[in-house]
């Protein structure tokens, strides 16, 4: 895959490994471990930059940075949060990307509490939280665990309640402020699933619908953020068979490599769909 990632990296049915799979035939390269801790709880991915990945685990307490070309982990010190208020706080995001101004790696972490809302960055030179004045202009906390990360920004989709709808709200590394954006008028209020990607450069929404008058088909359509207005370029039908697809990542010759689970929910497949 000459115009995103070089392999993809999957969870394969061993939640203390990655699975590293060739692009073009699916074979599995190699299994790369996790760390392990005694809660027991698998990682996933929050961030991706130059070949780092920014990984923690289901509570997002145990953040690590793992660079897995030379298989070695940095455990990220101590939230800050954590001592500032004693009291119930819970992450409900986090972002991971380049401060390309300041040459540094940076993870920001939003963290809900009993009176609103935290937001502490780490950085990579220093080695270090603080926490910042920034707030993101939403007061919902939930927030979709799927992210994006373009050029020294990080966006991510947040479920608004009043006025029920999402938005998607950025986070920019080198300024350290946020802002919203919004979803094409379409996709504001759908109960549809809605992914946040990058293609070609530029911020993408895949949203998977059910076309109810095509015999139940499901579909992905495909927006593109331009000159700060939403296009969709794309329509691709998904294969009949198969609950539930999301897509992982594009191909050079653009097809799009989708997960599929089918009946039984543990059994999942790696295929290509090209428009």
């Amino acid at each position: 895959m000459k115009s995103g990632c070089d392999y993809l990296l999957v969870h394969s049915g061993n939640r203390d490994c990655l699975s590293v799979f060739c692009p073009e035939t699916y074979a599995k390269c190699l299994e790369l471990n996790l760390p392990r801790h005694k809660s027991g709880s698998s990682f996933h991915i929050y961030g991706s930059c130059n070949g780092l990945l920014c990984i923690s685990d289901n509570t997002m307490k145990r953040t690590y940075l793992w660079n897995p070309s030379i298989r070695k982990f940095k455990r990220l010190p101590k939230s800050l949060n954590r001592d500032k208020y004693r009291y119930s706080i819970a992450t409900i995001a986090l972002g991971f990307g380049l401060d390309v101004g300041g040459n540094d790696y940076k993870v920001v972490r939003i963290a809900s509490f009993s009176h609103g809302i935290c937001v502490e960055v780490y950085s990579l030179r220093l080695d270090s939280w603080r926490i910042i004045n920034a707030l993101p202009p939403v007061t919902s906390d939930v927030w979709n665990e799927k992210w994006a990360y373009l050029n020294g920004v990080v966006y991510w989709i947040v479920q608004e309640f009043s006025p029920d709808w999402r938005d998607i709200i950025s986070f920019d590394m080198e300024n350290e402020v946020f802002q919203r954006i919004m979803l094409p008028d379409r996709l504001l209020t759908v109960t549809d699933s809605i992914s946040i990607r990058v293609l070609e450069k530029s911020l993408s929404l895949f949203h998977h619908r059910k076309d109810w008058d095509r015999g139940y088909r499901y579909y992905y359509d495909i927006w593109v953020l331009a000159m700060d207005s939403w296009k969709m370029i794309r329509t691709i039908p998904l294969p009949a068979k198969g609950k539930i697809a999301w897509p992982l990542a594009f191909t050079a010759n653009g097809g799009v490599h989708f997960t599929m689970r089918y009946e039984n929910w543990q059994h999942r497949k790696l295929r290509v769909v090209r428009s």
